[in-house]
C-alpha cells in the first residue's frame, strides 16, 4: 500500500475498497466436518489454524483424554493424553503444543506437552486449578480461574509459560474465570470477559510485565472462546444463557458481526479473523458442531474517523458515523418501573440501572444489570437515591449524591465493582441533580443544587473529591457527555434557573461554551464524547406538560436534530455514545419501565479535495 501523510494521527493509505463498506459484516460462518466425540471445556485454546486445529480432552460426563486433529475436512483421533483433563489451559498448534493445569477428577497444576505426535508429561505450574483464560502459541499465558480446593473462583494468579516452566507473573486487575484470551505469546495478549460473578465485559491487555484495562466488550459474557490477535482477534459464544455472538477486537473496539448457528459456551477454536474455526461447546452439554469463520483478507475495519484514499474511486474518504441516519428501537422494559434514576454504560448492551422514584417518595435502591436483551437485579446500592451524579460502566461504576428517603439532600458517594456497592469518601458539598461523566476512578460531579443552583464542579481521584474550576453558567439537571473523561467532557441545557440551550466543554483546566443546543431544556439524558455526544429527552417548559421527545447530535462544534424518542420521557438513566445508546425508566404520564436503544451505523464520508 502506498503511504500518503499523517492527518490527525492516522496514516493515509491507499485502498481499492471502502474498508468499512466492505469489512464490518462480511464475514460469516458455514458448517465443517463434525467432532468424533461431542465435548466441551477444552484444554487447548487459540490452535492451530482453520485447516489445521487440535481438539484436546475436555468434559463429556467427566473428564477425557481424547485428542482430534482437524485438516479442514473431517476431524481424526491421534494420541490421546496421559490422563483424562479438562478446563485446562494451553495453546499451540498441531505440531507442537501444551496443556497446563485443569481437572482430572479435581484440579491439578500438571502439564502435559505435544511434538505432533504423542504427549510427554512436562513440568508443573504453581497453583492447582481450572477453568482460567488463556492464550499464545509455543509460549503463553495462564491467568485466573477456579482454585483448589472447593468452588473458590477468580484466583488473581497468572503463570507465564517459556516452552519449558510456569513462572509466576503479574496479577490481573480483576480475577475472573472461563474467559476468553487473545494473542499468540506469553508477551502480548488480551483476556475478555468471563465470571467474576457476575458475567463481565471488562477486558485486560497483557504487554509482557504488567496487565491494563482496556475497551469493554459489547456484551458481558463468560464461557467464551477467542481466536486470532490481540489487533485483530474474535470472541465468540459464552453462556449461559448461551450465545452464538461474535465480537471483533480491532484493538481498540469491538464490534459485533455475524452469529454462529448454533449457540454455545465452553467451545476451543483456532485461526485468524480471516479463516477460524469453533468446534464442539456445551448448549447445555457437550456437542460434535465445528463451524468455520472466513472473512474478506481486506477485513481490516478503520476507526472512526480514519482518513484513507480510495484508489478505485480515485477519492480521500473518511470512515464516519452517519448519526442522522440513527435510530431509536424498543428495548427488553426494566423490571420496576422507576424515574428520576441513574444509568451507567458504554453502549446499549452493556448499561447498569440503579436507584429512583416508584411513587411520589418512595425511593428505592434497586440496581439491574442489562446484557442487550435481560435485565437482571443484581446488589443493591447501599442508599436508596434519586437524581445522583453517575459515571462509569456496566461493571465498575459510580453515584454521588441525590436526594435520599425524606427528601434530604446527600454527599454520599457509592462505588459497583461488578458484583456490591460500597461506600466511599464523600463529595465535599450535598447536592442533588448533579450530571457525572468519566469512570468510576476518574470522574466529575457537575453543577446541581444545594440550597440553591449552583456551578460547582466536584473532582473524584478513585479516594476523594476535590473542587475543581465552576462552570461559566451556573445550573442543575443539565445533560452530560457520560462516555467523556474527567479531562475531556461536556454540559448542556438544564436550569440556569431559567431553561437554556447553553454548551459547556470541560478540557481538564477551564470550562468553554460551545455550540448550543437546537431546544433549550431541562431534566434531559446525554450520552458520548465532546466529538460524538446526543442530547434527548428532557423538559422545554417548567413544568411536566413540555417532556420532549427530542433527540439531537453533536459532531464536535454544532449540534443537529435526529431521530426522536418514541416516548417523550425525562430524569431517565442514560449512558452510551453518540452511535449506541440506552435509556431506561424516566418521568412522563407516570413512571417508565420502558427502555429505548439508539443506534446509528459506521459509513464512509466523501472528502472533497481542492
Amino acid at each position: 500500500m502506498a503511504e500518503y501523510k499523517t492527518i490527525k494521527g492516522f496514516t493515509v493509505q491507499s485502498l481499492s475498497a471502502d474498508p468499512a463498506a466492505t469489512a464490518l459484516g462480511a464475514g460469516a460462518w458455514s458448517s465443517g466436518g463434525a467432532l468424533n466425540t461431542a465435548r466441551d471445556a477444552f484444554d487447548v485454546y487459540n490452535v492451530g489454524t482453520q485447516t489445521a486445529s487440535m481438539a484436546t480432552g475436555g468434559y463429556s460426563g467427566g473428564s477425557l483424554s481424547i485428542n482430534e486433529t482437524y485438516n479442514g475436512t473431517a476431524w481424526t483421533e491421534v494420541g490421546d493424553l496421559p490422563v483424562a483433563k479438562s478446563n485446562a489451559m494451553g495453546a499451540g498448534t498441531t505440531a507442537a503444543a501444551y496443556v497446563g493445569f485443569g481437572m482430572t477428577t479435581a484440579n491439578v497444576n500438571t502439564t502435559e506437552t505435544w511434538n505432533g505426535t504423542a504427549w510427554t508429561s512436562a513440568n508443573a505450574g504453581s497453583t492447582a486449578r481450572r477453568h482460567g483464560g488463556a492464550f499464545g502459541g509455543t509460549t503463553g499465558i495462564a491467568a485466573s480461574g477456579f482454585v483448589a480446593p472447593g468452588p473458590e473462583r477468580g484466583n488473581p494468579a497468572v503463570e507465564s509459560w517459556d516452552g519449558t516452566n510456569w513462572t509466576e507473573v503479574s496479577e490481573m486487575n480483576t480475577p475472573r474465570d472461563t474467559s476468553a484470551g487473545l494473542g499468540t505469546s506469553n508477551s502480548l495478549g488480551v483476556i475478555a470477559g468471563g465470571n467474576t460473578p457476575p458475567f463481565t465485559a471488562y477486558v485486560e491487555a497483557w504487554n509482557g510485565s504488567s496487565w491494563t484495562e482496556v475497551a469493554d466488550l459489547n456484551t458481558p459474557t463468560a464461557g467464551c472462546t477467542g481466536l486470532g490477535s490481540t489487533t485483530a482477534g474474535l470472541v465468540v459464544g459464552g453462556g449461559p444463557p448461551f450465545l452464538a455472538q461474535t465480537q471483533y477486537y480491532d484493538g481498540s473496539t469491538w464490534t459485533e458481526l455475524a452469529d454462529m448457528a448454533t449457540a454455545r459456551g465452553r467451545m476451543s477454536g483456532g485461526g485468524t479473523t480471516a479463516a477460524g474455526v469453533m468446534f464442539g461447546g456445551g448448549n447445555p452439554t457437550g456437542s460434535t458442531a465445528t463451524e468455520e469463520w472466513n472473512a474478506s483478507p481486506t477485513f481490516s475495519p478503520f476507526n472512526q474517523g480514519q482518513t484513507y484514499y480510495n484508489s478505485t474511486a480515485n477519492a480521500y474518504k473518511i470512515t464516519m458515523a452517519a448519526v442522522p441516519g440513527g435510530a431509536w428501537a424498543s428495548g427488553t422494559s426494566l423490571s420496576n418501573a422507576r424515574g428520576s434514576n441513574m444509568g451507567s454504560g458504554i453502549s446499549n448492551s452493556s448499561a447498569l440501572c440503579f436507584g429512583g422514584i416508584t411513587t411520589p417518595g418512595a425511593r428505592i435502591n434497586l440496581c439491574e444489570s442489562y446484557d442487550g436483551t435481560t435485565w437482571t437485579e443484581v446488589a443493591d446500592t447501599s442508599t436508596a437515591t434519586t437524581t445522583s451524579s453517575s459515571a462509569g460502566t456496566q461493571t465498575a461504576a459510580l453515584k454521588a449524591g441525590g436526594y435520599i428517603v425524606g427528601g434530604a439532600q446527600t454527599a454520599d458517594t457509592e462505588i459497583w465493582n461488578g458484583s456490591a456497592w460500597t461506600e466511599v469518601a464523600n463529595l465535599i458539598t450535598a447536592k442533588s441533580q448533579a450530571r457525572g461523566a468519566g469512570t468510576s476512578t476518574a470522574s466529575l460531579s457537575v453543577g446541581g443544587y444545594t440550597t440553591t443552583d449552583v456551578a460547582e464542579v466536584e473532582s473524584w481521584n478513585g479516594s476523594a473529591w476535590s473542587e475543581i474550576a465552576d462552570l461559566n453558567t451556573i445550573r442543575l439537571n443539565a445533560g452530560s457527555a457520560m462516555s467523556g473523561t474527567q479531562t475531556s467532557t461536556m454540559v448542556f441545557g438544564g436550569n440556569a434557573p431559567g431553561i437554556v440551550a447553553t454548551n459547556e466543554e470541560w478540557n481538564g483546566s477551564a470550562w468553554t461554551e460551545v455550540g448550543d443546543l437546537n431546544t433549550a431544556r431541562r431534566a434531559l439524558m446525554g450520552s458520548g464524547t465532546v466529538t460524538d455526544a446526543l442530547a434527548y429527552g428532557g423538559n422545554t417548559a417548567p413544568t411536566p406538560p413540555g417532556i420532549t421527545a427530542i433527540t439531537e447530535h453533536y459532531n464536535g462544534s454544532a449540534w443537529t436534530e435526529v431521530a426522536d424518542l418514541a416516548t417523550a420521557d425525562l430524569w431517565a438513566g442514560c449512558n452510551g455514545s453518540g452511535t449506541s445508546a440506552l435509556i431506561a425508566g424516566g418521568e412522563g404520564s407516570g413512571y417508565y419501565s420502558k427502555v429505548e436503544a439508539w443506534t446509528a451505523n459506521i459509513t464512509n464520508k466523501t472528502i472533497t479535495v481542492t
